[in-house]
């Protein structure tokens, strides 16, 4: 693969095509319905009729909403282009590095909306959750605010709107030791390592937290996450000093996790949404099934290796 890696030019290629065909489908599943929930489907309840209310009144459609635009709008989009994004590297030519920080952030931000569209939480805990994101944007933004030397005063501002808005809802607000905001209803937003932990154990993925720290070493170029993809050539031994050289290595397993993890973690989240608005979740579980199914099966098996079907 231009890399000395222990692979074949053909499965990469084969693995972009997917990565383009999952892109293909996603855009035509949602094409296929309107913007608003299906009449009975869980979000409709919680968006058109819901009762839950605070000190001021009835919650607003816009707070009852928040939780789906964020996970239904912004982090899909995000990802979608996150796995665009990956689908460049896959070459025939492919290079050790780079595809595997792109599935560490879109895994990221595939835990994140999974966490908001848990169908065992109601519409309160929902708004909860969507606001801790918000929380941790605002908190994240400050510090860019305060690096760009600036006073802090547009976080001082956005801080302010988000108490306020929780606040009408009812929502008590967790205070850290010097007053600052920490969280609503005694709760706090996990940690990146914990929510893709238990993400990726909604995958079927028990060693989900090994995976992520492997994936991390190499995002942050730390020595063993770099050295996991080298290896010692004998017959590329420094005559003079007599040392050998570390070659690049990538294996072929390595390529097809990262996109099978990636195009599942994509589609759980659409199938999560799906089934929340009373769409047709299982033509999307169907699918991921599907794509896991082909890609690992072309690993050992060069034959296998066609074009994707076309999505209808």
């Amino acid at each position: 693969m231009g890399t000395g890696a222990d692979t074949d030019e053909s499965y990469a290629p084969f693995a972009a095509r997917w990565i383009e065909h999952i892109q293909t489908f996603a855009t035509s599943f949602a094409a296929g319905y309107s913007d608003q929930p299906e009449p009975g489907s869980t979000a409709d309840l919680e968006l058109n009729h819901s009762t839950e209310s605070g000190p001021g009144g009835l919650w607003p459609r816009d707070d009852r909403s928040r939780p789906y635009e964020i996970t239904g709008g912004l982090i899909p989009v995000a990802v979608a282009h996150q796995l665009a994004s990956l689908q460049m590297p896959f070459t025939s030519e492919m290079k050790l590095f780079g595809f595997q920080s792109i599935p560490r952030s879109l895994v990221e931000a595939c835990a994140r909306a999974s966490w908001v569209l848990d169908p065992d939480i109601d519409i309160r805990q929902r708004v909860i959750r969507a606001s801790l994101l918000q929380l941790e944007s605002i908190q994240e933004a400050k510090l860019v605010e305060l690096a760009a030397g600036q006073d802090g005063s547009h976080y001082h501002q956005r801080i302010s709107d988000l108490k306020i808005r929780t606040a009408l809802l009812g929502i008590d607000e967790k205070l850290g030791k010097q007053g600052q905001l920490r969280g609503f209803e005694g709760q706090t937003l996990p940690g990146k390592m914990d929510s893709v932990k238990l993400y990726l154990a909604l995958l079927g993925m028990e060693k989900g937290e090994m995976w992520y720290r492997s994936m991390s070493g190499v995002s942050h170029s730390v020595l063993y996450g770099v050295t996991e993809y080298l290896q010692a050539d004998p017959s590329a031994t420094d005559t003079t000093t007599g040392k050998t050289k570390p070659m690049p290595k990538l294996p072929i397993h390595a390529v097809a996790n990262s996109a099978v993890l990636s195009i599942d973690s994509y589609l759980f989240v659409v199938q999560r949404h799906a089934a929340l608005y009373g769409r047709d979740a299982g033509r999307v579980a169907g699918q991921r099934l599907i794509a896991e199914g082909e890609l690992l099966s072309a690993i050992n098996r060069p034959e296998l290796r066609y074009e994707p079907p076309r999505a209808p």
